[in-house]
Formats: C-alpha cells, sequence, structure tokens
C-alpha cells in the first residue's frame, strides 16, 4: 500500500507519521485509488480507537497522509509471543469494537481487520490501522457495500475478492456484497487468535483457507490453554457465523456483550475466595448450603453449562434450580409498601442469578453461581429489594432503607450510592452510572456507580415502571404505567442527557434489549420484536417467544435475561386481576359478588351500599357496583377515567380525566340525570382523594412534570379557581382524606424518609400528627371519626384518636394481614359498618424453582428473525 517515514512537524512541535505512496507505484490507478480511499475513510473518523489523521494531500504527484505517530507494536509483533490472557483479549476485542463502531456510524466497512492492523500502545490503548480497503457507503442505501475492487495481497497474484486470505467473511471469499458484519466477522478471527495463539483457518494453500471459512467451524477453543468461559465462548461462535444474519448485527451490540463476559477462571477463583472468606466467617455455612440444594439439579447445571457445542450455534438447553427450603422466593407482597416487585436478575454473563430470599424472616439477597451447586447469602442485604447487576457482573446494585446500594460479589460489605426514597427500579448504564426511578418512579435520577451528587434526568406525573440497559449510555428503556391493567402501559425509550422520550410501542411492560430484540412483558408472556437501536425503532409485529411468566401487579414479569442468552424466569400467572371482597376487622372475608377482572382505585359511597370502581380493560372508566342487588352499572365512556371519589350526599361522582393531553377534575351525577362537569383542568395534574363533608372542597393530589412529586391541594367546588397548596414540600404528599366532621386531614407523606400517615387541622394552620410507625400509607378515616386506619405493606392498621379541642393519638394496633391487590393509589375502603373493601387477588404459591434456558438466543432468532 506505502511507505511510512517518521517525520517532524514544527508548527506544533510534535513527532508524526507521513504515509506515501511509492513513486513507481503512484501510476498504478488501481493503488492510487486505493490510497485515496483510505485518505477519504481515515479522514472522516475522530475516534480513540482509530489512527488520528492530521492531513491528506499531493506533493509534487506524491499522494501522502500524515497521522499519528503511534508508539507501541502491532497485534501481530504482540501475539509472537502466544496467546494473550483471557482478560487482555477481551480488552482489545471490546476497543477494536468500539473503533468499528465509529467507523460503521459514518458508514464505513474496514474489510481487511487482522492483527497487522491492530496496534496496541504501551498503555494498552488499541489503534485500528488501514483503512485502505475501506469501502464508503452511501447514507441513502441499505447499508450493503459492493465488493469491486481487486486487491494484490503480498506475494500473491491480483485476486477478484477483496481483504487479506484467513480473515475475510465467508460473503467476502464468495465475492458477494458486504456490510459492517463483514468486520464482525474479522474481528471474531482476531479474538480467536488472541486466545489461543492459533489462526482460525490456517490451512497450507490459500484455497484450501477460502475453503475452510466457508465450510469449517473453528478447532474446539478448549483444547487451548486458555480458560475461557461458556458464556464469552458463545459470543465469539457467535461473531464466527456463516450467516450473517445469525451474527451480531452491529458493532455496538458486540462491544456490548463483550464487555459483560469474563473467564471461567477469573469468576470461579474469586467465588472460590469469597466462598472461603465467608466460611470463615459462618463455620459450615457452604456445607449448609450444599446440602439443601438439589445436588443432581446442580450437576446438570454445570454439565450443561460446561458443555462444549461442536457447532457456531450452540443447542438450546433446560433445566431446573431447585429453591433451599430455608430461602424462598421472597413474594412481592413483602416488598416495601409494593414498590419491589421484581425478585430475580441475571448477570451479564450468564453465569449467575441473585434473588431475594425470605431468610429467618427477612428479604435478603441471595447469588446463585450456575457453575456451582451452593447459593450464599449477601451479608448486610437484608431488607434488600429490587436487585440489578453491573455491566461487568461483579456487584449488585439493590435498594434498602430508604438507599441506593451496592455490594461486591467478590466480598465486603454493602455500600450506600445515593439516597433512594421509594425507588421502584434501578440500572447500571455501560458508562458506569446508575439511574433509578424515585418517589415511586416519578422521578428519574443518575448517579456515580462510586456515589456522589444526583441529577435529574426526567420527571413525569405518572410513573417509569421498570428500567433496562441499552448497548449506549445515551438512552434507557423504560415502561410507563398508564393505570391499573400494565398490559395499557408503553415502552419508551428515554434520553439520559435531556429526558425526551420516544414512545417505542404501547401494551407492554418490563423492557429489555437482547440480541438486537426489544423484550417486553404482556399478559403474562414475554414478547419480543426486532429493534434498531441506533435509530430507536421496533421493526415489524411482535411475536410472543416464552408463556405463563410470573408477573406481579403493574405487570412485574419475574424474569431475567443475560447478554449472552441465558434466560431465567418464574412460572406463573398475572396477579393483577382479582375480586371485590369485604373483609371483617378480625381478618375474615366474603365475596361482594362484583366479577373478577382488573380493577384499579375505588371507593365506597357514604352510606356504604355502592362501590365506585376504576375498572380497567381496552379503556379505563369509572363503574358502580350495587352491593345489594349485584349490578355493576357504567358511569363513564371510552377514555381514560379514575380514582373515583363520592360527593357528602352520594349523588354525584368526582373523577379524574384525560383530555387533550392534560389531566383534569370532572364530575358527574350517579343515576345519570345529568352530563359531565369540570371542576378543573390546567398544567397541575390532579387526583382527587376526598370530598369535604360541606360540599364545598376536595382534596386532590397534584404534581407536575417539572417537580414529578405530588403534594396535598385544595379544590374549591363550582368557581373553577386554582387547586391552592394544603401541603406542599420537597417530598411525596398525597392521599389526602377529610375527617367525618371536616376539621381534619389524614394524608401520606414521605419527609421521614419512608411513607407515614399525618393529620393537620384544616383549614389550617396548625401542628402536624404523626400517626402511624415504622411506615405506613392510605389513611381512612372511621365514619364515627374516631378511629384511622392505614395500610402497610400486607397489614391493616388501625390507630385511636380524639378530635376534640386537642387532637390525640393511641399506639398503633394490627387488625389483620393479607395479600390483596396493592391497586396503584387507595386500595381499600371502609363502610359504615367497619368492615374493609379490598380486592382479593390470586393465591400466591411459594416460589420453588426458577427456570433456565441456556443458549435462548438461537430458539429467539428462530421464532423473531432478524430483519436483512
Amino acid at each position: 500500500m506505502g511507505e511510512v517515514y517518521r517525520g517532524r512537524d514544527p508548527r506544533l512541535g510534535r513527532d508524526v507519521a507521513i504515509k506515501v505512496l511509492p513513486s513507481n507505484a503512484s501510476s498504478d490507478p488501481g493503488r492510487l485509488h486505493r490510497f485515496e480511499q483510505e485518505a477519504r475513510a481515515a479522514a472522516a473518523l475522530n475516534h480513540p480507537n482509530i489512527l488520528a489523521v492530521y492531513d491528506v494531500g499531493v506533493y509534487d504527484g506524491v499522494p501522502y497522509i500524515v497521522s499519528e505517530l503511534l508508539d507501541g507494536q502491532t497485534l501481530r509483533d504482540r501475539l509472537a509471543g502466544g496467546p494473550l490472557p483471557v482478560r487482555t483479549s477481551i480488552d482489545y476485542a471490546v476497543q477494536i469494537a468500539h473503533g468499528l463502531a465509529a467507523a460503521h456510524e459514518k458508514t464505513i466497512v474496514h474489510r481487511d481487520l487482522k492483527p497487522d492492523n491492530v496496534f496496541v500502545t504501551p498503555d494498552g490503548r488499541v489503534k485500528i490501522l488501514d483503512f485502505g480497503l475501506a469501502k464508503l457507503v452511501d447514507q441513502e442505501s441499505t447499508g450493503v457495500v459492493s465488493s469491486v475492487l481487486p486487491t494484490s495481497p503480498p506475494g500473491t497474484s491480483p485476486g477478484l475478492v477483496l481483504g487479506t486470505t484467513g480473515y475475510m467473511s465467508p460473503e467476502q471469499v464468495r465475492g458477494a456484497p458486504v456490510d459492517r458484519r463483514t468486520d464482525i466477522f474479522a474481528l471474531g478471527v482476531v479474538l480467536y487468535e488472541m486466545l489461543t495463539g492459533r489462526r482460525a483457518f490456517a490451512r497450507d494453500t490459500v484455497p484450501e483457507t477460502m475453503t475452510a471459512i466457508l465450510r469449517d467451524d473453528v478447532p474446539d477453543i478448549q483444547s487451548s490453554a486458555a480458560q475461557v468461559s461458556v458464556p464469552l465462548e458463545q459470543v465469539l461462535r457467535r461473531c464466527l457465523d456463516k450467516d450473517p444474519s445469525r451474527r451480531f448485527q452491529s458493532t455496538q451490540d458486540l462491544a456490548f456483550a463483550l464487555s459483560t463476559v469474563g473467564s471461567a477462571t477469573t469468576s470461579s477463583a474469586a467465588a472460590a475466595i469469597d466462598s472461603t472468606s465467608s466460611s470463615k466467617r459462618r463455620p459450615g455455612l457452604a456445607m449448609a448450603a450444599l446440602g439443601i440444594v438439589a445436588l443432581a439439579i446442580g450437576a446438570i447445571a454445570a454439565t450443561a453449562l460446561r458443555s462444549r457445542p461442536p457447532s457456531a450455534t450452540a443447542p438450546l438447553r433446560r433445566l431446573t434450580i431447585s429453591l433451599p427450603d430455608t430461602e424462598p422466593l421472597a413474594p412481592a407482597s413483602t416488598s416495601p409498601l409494593g414498590l419491589g416487585k421484581i425478585s430475580i436478575a441475571v448477570s451479564p454473563d450468564g453465569t449467575r442469578v441473585v434473588y431475594v430470599a425470605i431468610r429467618n424472616g427477612t428479604r435478603q439477597l441471595v447469588v446463585r453461581d450456575l457453575e456451582r451447586f451452593e447459593s450464599r447469602a449477601l451479608r448486610g442485604t437484608e431488607g434488600a429489594y429490587g436487585p440489578f447487576f453491573s455491566p461487568d457482573g461483579t456487584s449488585v446494585g439493590f435498594f434498602s432503607q430508604n438507599a441506593l446500594k451496592k455490594v461486591s460479589l467478590l466480598g465486603g460489605d454493602p455500600v450506600t450510592v445515593a439516597e433512594a426514597r421509594q425507588a421502584r427500579s434501578g440500572m447500571w448504564l455501560p458508562d458506569g452510572s446508575i439511574v433509578f426511578g424515585n418517589f415511586e418512579g416519578s422521578v428519574l435520577l443518575q448517579v456515580p456507580s462510586a456515589g456522589g451528587a444526583s441529577r435529574t434526568v426526567a420527571t413525569t406525573y405518572y410513573a417509569f415502571q421498570s428500567l433496562a440497559a441499552l448497548p449506549v449510555s445515551t438512552h434507557v428503556l423504560v415502561d410507563m404505567r398508564s393505570g391499573a391493567n400494565p398490559d395499557l402501559n408503553t415502552i419508551e425509550a428515554v434520553a439520559v442527557g435531556d429526558g425526551t422520550r420516544k414512545v417505542l410501542l404501547g401494551g407492554g411492560t418490563r423492557p429489555a434489549y437482547v440480541d438486537g430484540h426489544l423484550l417486553f412483558m404482556r399478559g403474562g408472556a414475554m414478547f419480543a420484536v426486532p429493534f434498531d437501536v441506533d435509530r430507536l425503532e421496533v421493526i415489524g409485529s411482535p411475536v410472543a417467544v416464552i408463556e405463563g411468566i410470573r408477573t406481579e401487579t403493574e405487570g412485574a414479569g419475574q424474569v431475567g435475561v443475560s447478554g449472552d442468552g441465558t434466560l431465567v424466569y418464574v412460572e406463573g400467572t398475572p396477579a393483577w386481576q382479582g375480586t371485590p371482597v369485604l373483609v371483617n376487622r378480625d381478618g375474615k372475608a366474603q365475596p361482594l359478588g362484583a366479577p373478577k377482572q382488573v380493577y384499579g382505585t375505588f371507593a365506597l359511597a357514604p352510606d356504604g351500599k355502592r362501590i365506585a370502581f376504576e375498572v380497567v380493560g381496552t379503556t379505563v372508566d369509572i363503574w358502580v357496583y350495587e352491593i345489594g342487588r349485584g349490578t355493576l352499572t357504567r358511569l363513564t365512556q371510552s377514555g381514560l377515567h379514575g380514582a373515583p371519589i363520592w360527593s357528602p350526599d352520594g349523588r354525584q361522582i368526582a373523577y379524574n380525566a384525560v383530555q387533550d393531553g392534560k389531566v383534569a377534575v370532572m364530575a358527574r351525577p350517579v343515576d345519570g340525570s345529568g352530563g359531565e362537569t369540570q371542576l378543573w383542568s390546567g398544567t397541575l395534574r390532579c387526583v382527587p382523594y376526598s370530598w369535604s363533608p360541606d360540599g364545598n372542597t376536595i382534596a386532590v393530589g397534584c404534581s407536575s412534570d417539572q417537580s414529578g412529586n405530588e403534594d396535598v391541594y385544595l379544590l374549591s367546588v363550582g368557581d373553577k379557581s386554582e387547586p391552592r397548596p394544603f401541603v406542599q414540600t420537597p417530598f411525596s404528599d398525597w392521599g389526602a382524606k377529610f375527617s367525618p366532621d371536616g376539621n381534619w386531614i389524614a394524608y401520606t407523606s414521605d419527609t421521614s424518609g419512608q411513607y407515614e400517615v399525618y393529620v393537620r387541622p384544616f383549614p389550617g394552620p396548625g401542628s402536624q400528627w404523626q400517626i402511624s410507625t415504622g411506615g405506613g400509607e392510605e389513611p381512612v378515616w372511621s365514619h364515627d371519626g374516631k378511629e384511622i386506619f392505614y395500610r402497610n405493606g400486607t397489614k391493616w392498621m388501625a390507630v385511636d384518636v380524639k378530635t376534640t379541642s386537642e387532637f390525640s393519638a393511641t399506639p398503633p394496633k394490627l387488625l389483620f394481614t393479607g395479600p390483596y391487590v396493592n391497586v396503584p393509589g387507595p386500595s381499600y375502603d371502609v363502610g359504615p359498618d367497619g368492615r374493609f373493601v379490598l380486592i382479593e387477588g390470586p393465591p400466591e404459591a411459594p416460589v420453588t424453582h426458577l427456570n433456565v434456558v441456556l443458549n435462548w438466543f438461537a430458539d429467539l432468532r428462530r421464532l423473531v428473525p432478524l430483519a436483512r
């Protein structure tokens, strides 16, 4: 291609490299064209893993390129001493993938990636050289590059294909059109050589080498000295698939997958160190765990994980992991105030599962290494919920005691990262930061995983239910709550930089991005659809890929999938459908007779004979159920209506409604004698909670997209004036309820760091009294005003109060417990007779095992092929 000289730039005082085309070759149109092509390609790129070009031009008829001068050696020289350590090989491959991704983003395909064209500096920085065979692709084209230029590899005659023998993709060998996936194949070949010290397709002659590329699989990598983990081998073999459609579809995906896998030696060593130290701290722990776990199941798992597939496509394998009786999966109902509903997470490399277990009556994180027989509890994680892995799989983030925490799987106690109030879920971005949903998901925050100040990414009146990472750190996947029925949620991409949102599809929860697909839950099944991560667009229609996954209220599916194709899930059915029941103070329940369906918030009429339900189907509307007659009558029509409350005389129902993108407070006569009346509509988004006994005021919870937090406001009925603040703090204040005499308001606030119930005098001002202890929400007054009831998780509590002259309250007492459905908003009410109305969901069957599917991507690609 050319000759390279060391030069000096006197203006900037730096040494540079000058590449020129020899004079005896500058007259060769083919070589000159390729030289110019390299100049154009390299000049279009600016990336730390690509050789920097400072200048291009022609001097005295001789073309030249001025670039940075590198100190170090080529990867070919580096490999002269044999294979590289596994961690080093992965690091180099990730850097190469990042460099190629930058080139591909500029529509440039290298087409000649090999160890000779990869340079390693003394500090471990990888640089890609020589874009002489690169081809610029028309931005408007389909991304396919035609291989039309002849090439003259050293010592050979000109051929009809472009590239270097031994590193070409099958499509290059055939002379067929190529695209960025040909670089992915070449990177796989280079990675194989780094791991084994052998050339993947080395044969005695060029024709035999080309034939091997077309027909042969690479030799078993386990015959080398390298201790390569199964996930890493699966990534490698996917790069080397003969069919481009079955390879990684982008180098961003490949870099993401490589960054999550590690060597089995390192993982096993770390686990052994941690196991040893744990055994020293608690004698007999390892042996006890070994006795608990079913050895036969563990042996099957270990055998399946260590099997070496002979072909490029690893076989699909299914197995189960029995959970010890002493460490069952924690039911979602035991999470703090129903926040942490996801109980399992899979490490990015697919070698570990962490789950929330009940140990000695307390929630605690337990990790199971799939290549080991025993599970082990993570010290200091008591009370944990919402676990998620770091990108390298060595740490787990979780929430506990109003804090976002992390714990290393290599040992040590948990470390607090940031304050987290009523956090719903979190995720670790590839750049090392953590994004989590605070205040029940109304505020999306980002914080460095090492700790530091949190910054607001986005706020919403609704809620960011669950989060998932993309191969890039610029966006995260979320599902946005739209009502009690999670099947009406929207899957969106949120820009981490400015919080802008893009709706990807409607009707789903629990999104995840793997293998070029967007996954999500809907109706107890996991769906998949091809997804263009660069354009943030789905391609085609979703297809159900896994049925019968246990889903908690709000659509939280108990499922996790790793970057290498390990799928772990819990069998079950959707949990958000329920049946209304009447519950006595001693906890005895009897059905009301209303049908089983998806109910949202609801309220009893003042006389206790009717119930206004938010019923969720294809629409969300208000229905009225008459207890004595057993009739269910529709009040609103075909819209988004919710949060019903009764007027004190029982003749009207107020509710909120979405109109023209705004949330309005409306009212309608129950007997159908009149139409809707708008009580309020504006920039604030307000939810009605309680109507004052005199009928003049409604206590509402209002928020804006700017804050995300809800506060207690008072809305005057009839004059349509702006709601006025009653309780306004930097925290979350909601669920306000008037006392029967109209002189007090009880409400929920997390001023203390957790939800507690408080009382203030109406209309104020006056002192504040805390009613609950140890957590509480959703206060309801008894009809005589002598008690305040509230819910604390699965416990229903009562407090005796006196409201004459001075306010006073007794310590809380437990009435009953029960796994009733915790719908978004008020999830119970109390009638004049003292009985509670609750929604009884399906029984929470104990989880005795986890289902594991290995190499699931093969099945995923069969069911949902990627668009070519």
